[in-house]
């Protein structure tokens, strides 16, 4: 179905795994945020689920350097966290697709990547729609100036 990272420690990645892994999803893990960052822009993923208590590159800067670069900004963003955590940044809803508070609460988790992933695939149809509609237009136009040209 779909490719998911989750970047986390082992106990994390084990939780969401088990949750994760009897939907058919591909998981592959990451236990920091420079590794994340590597793997994420190695297998392009259909969603990223990551943990606020991150080493080394922490979730904020991982998650704005994701949605800098625009091959990936389109990477739905789930972050695990503690009410605390939350309560921290003021740009939450501009940097995070959706959140699941801890502990991992698996009818919510399984939601949200539901969710996440049906938008993903909803947008991905929307731009394969706006291409093909440019590209009908464009066949118009040149149908029209060949039809006026011609009867010169």
């Amino acid at each position: 179905m779909a490719e998911i990272v989750t970047i986390a420690d082992v106990a994390v990645f084990e939780t969401v795994r088990d949750l994760l892994e009897g939907e058919g999803h591909s998981l592959k893990f990451a236990p920091d945020g420079k590794e994340g960052l590597d793997l994420v822009r190695q297998v392009s993923p259909d969603a990223v689920i990551c943990d606020g208590s991150l080493p080394q590159i922490g979730w904020l800067e991982l998650c704005r350097l994701l949605k800098a670069d625009r091959a990936l900004a389109g990477v739905y963003f789930i972050l695990l966290a503690t009410p605390e955590q939350l309560g921290e940044v003021a740009q939450l809803n501009e940097l995070v697709d959706d959140f699941v508070l801890k502990p991992i609460v698996k009818q919510e988790l399984l939601g949200r990547v539901r969710a996440g992933l049906r938008a993903g695939s909803l947008r991905v149809e929307l731009e394969r729609s706006q291409q093909e509609s440019q590209q009908f237009r464009t066949q118009i136009v040149e149908t029209e100036k060949c039809r006026i040209w011609g009867n010169w």
